[in-house]
């Protein structure tokens, strides 16, 4: 998966060999759980809103492994 992403050609192969597709699933989840305006100023996310995403991040995770 990573080796799809664009630019991670000039990634030196050391960093290369420590990512893990689990972040970019963890980090996907992350992000989909955002909304639009979050997205675009994350420093708007206050505390609440914050342990509502990362609960619903490991919702998603959860549902993506099950499969």
């Amino acid at each position: 998966m990573l080796s799809k992403m664009p630019g991670m050609s000039q990634v030196p192969d050391a960093v290369k060999s420590q990512m893990d597709d689990s972040i970019l699933v963890k980090m996907e989840a992350i992000i989909s759980s955002m909304t639009k305006k979050e997205r675009q100023k994350p420093e708007i996310i206050k505390g609440s809103r914050k342990r509502r995403i990362a609960m619903d991040r490991e919702h998603k995770c959860k549902t993506s492994t099950a499969y």
